[in-house]
């Protein structure tokens, strides 16, 4: 497994800047198309000829032109998102990946509504999976590991968005 992240490598685009971020999130990474297929070419085993299969995680960055590149090497491309690109939350966010989705061989979503958002979108084939729980790095910590300060019953750790309900959630499982 080879393993290529674009975030690592635009860290200073995508990061340095708050309102160069904000720009590029809010107009679905569009305008970073150009920047990412040459990304891709600069990856030393590009074309990806001698690879079994793609894998790509999320696929924001991901548009139309850089899937058309990665297909040249005509091995099976997946899309594996946990995040809901076929919805409206995310405003443009995904815009890019969207017109992307009819050139993975595969999609794989953990919604099964989405199924049929990603079939819309021109999905090939799409596929669910269950959210992955690992029993051992997700294994509750000794009580007496965690500082009093940080100790609670319950924890989220994640995004908060207006609307999401999330609070709501958490609030009906305890």
């Amino acid at each position: 497994v080879i393993s290529y992240s674009p975030y690592q490598d635009f860290n200073n685009i995508l990061r340095k800047n708050k309102w160069f971020s904000f720009f590029h999130y809010r107009t679905g990474y569009v305008f970073l198309q150009k920047k990412i297929v040459n990304w891709i070419k600069s990856i030393p085993e590009f074309p990806f000829s001698n690879f079994d299969a793609i894998w790509v995680d999320s696929g924001e960055l991901f548009g139309s032109e850089v899937l058309r590149l990665i297909k040249t090497a005509d091995v099976p491309t997946l899309l594996y998102c946990v995040y809901d690109i076929t919805g409206s939350r995310d405003g443009n966010r995904f815009l890019s990946a969207k017109k992307a989705i009819p050139y993975y061989d595969l999609c794989l979503t953990p919604r099964p509504f989405a199924i049929n958002e990603y079939e819309g979108f021109g999905a090939k084939y799409v596929g669910f999976f269950w959210r992955s729980y690992d029993e051992v790095i997700h294994s509750p910590l000794d009580k007496n590991e965690i500082s009093e300060k940080l100790f609670s019953e319950v924890a989220f750790i994640g995004t908060w968005f207006e609307k999401d309900n999330r609070d709501e959630f958490i609030v009906y499982q305890i």
